[in-house]
């Protein structure tokens, strides 16, 4: 039987206190024989470095010193990995029971596998409970649309992160989802595993929540990098889907102005929408809403 994989784990950290030991424990506590837990905290001024103590002795490596940033502290730890298998988990999220077991088996079995996420349960008092699901895809133009992986589930051969570089420190919201558009740019293909692997805690002061209209402009920064290196149709396939997504999101502005009780500014929209792009009208969801509309006039 072949060796289990090695798993090497990185966690940045900062003032997190209260949810970093809930964290630690979804590393530890999952009962797999080969992990190195690498925890690196920013200079943290509340209790987290008491509860990194309280571990250090399972702790592959950690420090709490001032950091650039996030993708630095990141960076920080996975120059220092050894293992087969990397990923990293903020100090407010968790690995779900199971989880590596899962995650070593489908690389096992799957050789060719370099990449792969699982589904992600959302969770905290910022949200109700749901779960996200990977849809990777191989079309740069589909993953410069939108990022399609949860990062907490999301697992990938050291060898990957050889041959691609580590996180782009430049970047303090956007590093993470510009580096799975590097990775397929780079010819990599993401697998996906149908089963829960991970949490994302959404709280107030949760960067999503707090910092979350921040995200688009680096989005916006690294898409326009990439759109420069693609084919025209692939920048034209890029373009039509950001205009559909508008105008979905400009429908859903009809349908609560309609459930609002304003017909009239309803239909001012749904026509404004279609005006800007007129094929939108003979799409599922156009022709759902002008029906809705159609019925209530």
């Amino acid at each position: 039987m072949p060796e289990l994989p090695k798993f090497s784990i990185v966690t940045p950290s900062y003032n997190q206190g209260h949810f970093l030991e809930e964290t630690i424990l979804s590393v530890l506590n999952q009962r797999y024989p080969h992990i190195e837990y690498i925890i690196v905290d920013g200079g943290s001024t509340d209790d987290s470095v008491n509860v990194i103590k309280r571990y250090e002795s399972k702790l592959a490596w950690w420090v709490s010193e001032k950091d650039r940033g996030q993708a630095h502290a990141i960076n920080k730890g996975l120059e220092r990995v050894t293992g087969d298998i990397v990923a990293y988990l903020n100090s407010d999220d968790v690995f779900l029971p199971g989880a590596f077991d899962m995650v070593a088996k489908s690389f096992m079995e799957r050789p060719h596998i370099n990449w792969l996420a699982g589904n992600c349960i959302l969770f905290g008092n910022a949200a109700e409970a749901c779960v996200k699901y990977p849809t990777p895809t191989p079309d740069v133009a589909s993953w410069l649309h939108y990022n399609r992986l949860p990062q907490q589930s999301t697992f990938w051969r050291r060898s990957v992160m050889q041959k691609h570089g580590l996180f782009e420190e430049k970047f303090r919201y956007s590093f993470d989802y510009e580096y799975w558009v590097r990775l397929v740019h780079g010819g990599e293909r993401c697998e996906v595993v149908d089963f829960p692997l991970a949490g994302f805690r959404l709280h107030p002061h949760s960067k999503t929540v707090a910092e979350g209209t921040h995200f688009a402009g680096e989005d916006k920064a690294f898409r326009d990098l990439y759109l420069a290196k693609l084919k025209p149709e692939e920048v034209k396939s890029f373009e039509l889907m950001e205009r559909n997504g508008q105008t979905f999101t400009e429908f859903t502005k009809a349908m609560e102005l309609h459930h609002q009780g304003q017909g009239t500014a309803a239909w001012n929209q749904f026509f404004a929408a279609v005006k800007k792009n007129p094929g939108s009208l003979a799409t599922r969801f156009g022709l759902g809403c002008f029906r809705r509309l159609l019925r209530s006039s």
